[in-house]
């Protein structure tokens, strides 16, 4: 989840572009951070939802559209309902989603008929919210960075409460690495609307990459609050939790109720036994991967894991030997982790086994010519 890291020269060159404008963006926010309330319900309002109830209707229409994977009929409804509710930011996000469900040959056409219809509404309005709202539906569909972050700041400029524009902007600083500022716009978007969800994820990956793990565990937890049903963030927060933070108990709970859900999924597999061995079950851990192993009876990862949980935690040297082996037999396709341990700490713990039984006087098994070789060496305790 970490985002890349941009090259110094290209970042001072953004910099020296954009510079004076975050300047002065951190100057507004930081001096008014501690007091901002909710947004105004009737600015909320404007921003969300139509105030005909059939064009509403319309647009949760869009939406179910969208979910089923019906872009065009969704962009059909949204074209209709685009006149009358110019301030009604949901109609440019429910477009850049069917724009991004079309196939791709044909959205550079759809996305230049999407921004000519804004600039024309925009045309046709002094009102400052529709204008905000049309320059946010334009950052959404810019060709270039620079573009995007003019039509930002051209929103702000008319609506600075405009929750989606900061959030949009909050998402530009993350992206070039500016994290403090992206932390700073991204807490007063959802100071505004503390219920937009994807403020909550973007301060998550921020708190993250700023190491300060805690935070963004509390950030993960309140956007799957609002978005319990989102599987790869689910993942996310897990990882998050086994990974930084070290607490296999309650990346378990999640890992445990995703596999039950998708027993297919084998990242989730993975990251289980990785749970289950921070808490030190690491018999339990053994008996997963051998359930995994069933279904992926060559994976190079799944074998690694289960060689060096062999190797370490169990200390059963002549399971991990056969383990490696059969591992070393595997193609490790484009996995970089399994290909270092292919070529790199795998044949020199293979050795090291190899030595320590010559020395203890026992002679190496020969390798495991078939996964039952191997299961027959897995059924037994070895030393």
């Amino acid at each position: 989840m970490s985002a890349p890291c941009p090259n110094t020269g290209a970042r001072a060159r953004r910099l020296a572009e954009f510079g004076s404008w975050t300047a002065l963006a951190m100057c507004l926010l930081v001096g008014c951070q501690s007091s901002i309330k909710p947004a105004k319900a009737e600015f909320v309002d404007r921003l969300e939802r139509p105030e005909n109830p059939e064009a509403r209707q319309q647009l949760d229409l869009a939406e179910r559209d969208l979910a089923s994977g019906e872009w065009k009929q969704a962009l059909s409804r949204l074209e209709v309902l685009c006149p009358e509710n110019a301030a009604c930011s949901r109609i440019a996000i429910l477009a850049r989603r069917a724009v991004t469900l079309a196939p791709q040959g044909e959205r550079p056409r759809l996305r230049t008929a999407v921004l000519e219809r804004i600039r024309t509404e925009a045309s046709k309005t002094t009102d400052k919210t529709e204008l905000a709202s049309l320059a946010f539906g334009e950052a959404l569909f810019a060709g270039t960075v620079r573009e995007e972050e003019q039509s930002l700041r051209r929103a702000l400029e008319l609506a600075p409460n405009h929750y989606y524009a900061l959030a949009k902007l909050g998402e530009c600083y993350f992206g070039r690495g500016e994290l403090e500022a992206s932390r700073t716009v991204l807490e007063k978007a959802v100071s505004l609307r503390p219920d937009l969800a994807e403020g909550w994820l973007l301060l998550a990956q921020v708190a993250e990459d700023r190491g300060n793990y805690k935070q963004a565990v509390n950030h993960y937890e309140t956007y799957l609050g609002l978005r319990p049903l989102d599987r790869r963030v689910q993942l996310e927060y897990a990882r998050l939790l086994a990974q930084k933070l070290r607490d296999g108990k309650r990346a378990e709970a999640t890992l445990a109720k995703l596999r039950q859900e998708d027993p297919s999924n084998l990242e989730v597999g993975l990251d289980l036994g990785f749970a289950l061995y921070l808490q030190g079950r690491h018999r339990d851990a053994e008996r997963l991967y051998h359930e995994m192993l069933e279904r992926w009876p060559r994976e190079p990862r799944l074998l690694l894991s289960l060689g060096n949980l062999y190797f370490g935690a169990l200390d059963e040297p002549v399971k991990a030997l056969q383990t490696y082996r059969w591992m070393l037999a595997q193609r490790s396709g484009d996995d970089l982790l399994a290909m270092l341990g292919q070529a790199l700490f795998v044949p020199a713990r293979i050795r090291q086994i190899e030595e320590q039984l010559q020395k203890g006087g026992k002679a190496a098994p020969a390798p495991p010519k078939s996964l039952s070789d191997l299961m027959t060496t897995w059924s037994g305790r070895s030393s």
